[in-house]
């Protein structure tokens, strides 16, 4: 099928040439940059209650310190929270999402830091604290290695969890995202779910956020990216977490506890290799690392 694809893969020089070539890059020169998204609205638990005696955010950017330095790692906070402002200003690059239009609004924000920079770009959500780094080490070996435009984490699992679903052709390509919302859900099949941790290129990301925007979109959000991305010739993979323990985001008083639980159990019995950011070559080689 022949693929219209965006003003912005084409600036960037991305493109497909029959099934699937990839623009040829040095992969070992890409740099990286974090983007944090620790702007909710006000139904949301705040990002700044205690989680093991650390506010929320913390646990999330200590776990993007060891992807970046503080410099490098941009964090998009509302404009009328000064308790996260203050709690956050002089460590990292505070960027300040005066209307909440969506989790990719909030991504093109940034497009003034991160204007110069051509690298990849690993996206977290604040309230998302209990990812493990080996699963994002993961993605982005995985994302390097099959040349992706934009790469996702993603679950395997029957529960009824309220995260987006996977649709992906007979072949395994990914086809679409579906919102929770608009799923019918059956807790006796399995589906493969949108964890909400992405890597992307930024350049080609932040041109189509705008793009999207020009067109008087009132949200913008992240899915709507990788859909418009599917639709356009640009590669999106996923890498696999097999560990439910992470896929648990933070809403409400019930999943903090939970999430406490979780914590505790880690320090009783720590992945040591994995707190060190560490991958070990034993069974399944490299194809396990990427996700193979």
């Amino acid at each position: 099928r022949h693929l219209h694809r965006s003003p912005a893969l084409r600036r960037r020089g991305y493109c497909h040439h029959g099934a699937e070539v990839a623009r040829m890059s040095n992969l070992a020169e890409r740099d990286r940059r974090v983007i944090v998204l620790a702007a909710r609205r006000g139904e949301a638990l705040d990002l700044m209650v205690p989680l093991a005696e650390r506010p929320i955010v913390d646990h999330v950017l200590t776990l993007a310190r060891k992807f970046a330095p503080p410099d490098q790692i941009n964090v998009v906070v509302p404009a009328l929270d000064d308790k996260i402002r203050l709690h956050l200003q002089g460590d990292y690059q505070l960027i300040v999402q005066v209307e909440l239009r969506g989790t990719g609004h909030a991504v093109l924000q940034a497009s003034d830091a991160l204007a110069d920079f051509d690298g990849d770009l690993l996206i977290l959500y604040g309230d998302t604290p209990l990812l493990r780094p080996s699963s994002l080490l993961g993605m982005l070996h995985r994302h390097r290695h099959k040349d992706a435009v934009l790469t996702l984490l993603t679950a395997v699992t029957n529960a009824a969890l309220p995260y987006g679903r996977i649709l992906r052709t007979r072949s395994g390509q990914i086809l679409d995202i579906v919102e929770a919302a608009n799923t019918l859900t059956d807790t006796q099949q399995q589906s493969e779910l949108n964890l909400g941790a992405y890597v992307a290129r930024s350049m080609l990301l932040l041109d189509l956020l705008q793009e999207m925007k020009s067109t008087g979109r009132n949200e913008l959000r992240l899915t709507d990216v990788i859909h418009r991305f599917l639709h356009t010739g640009g590669k999106v993979v996923s890498y696999l977490s097999h560990d439910p323990d992470e896929w648990l985001d933070i809403h409400d008083s019930d999943d903090l506890a939970r999430a406490e639980f979780i914590l505790q159990k880690r320090q009783f019995r720590p992945n040591r290799s994995e707190e060190k950011n560490e991958i070990h070559f034993g069974t399944g080689g490299w194809r396990a690392i990427i996700g193979e």
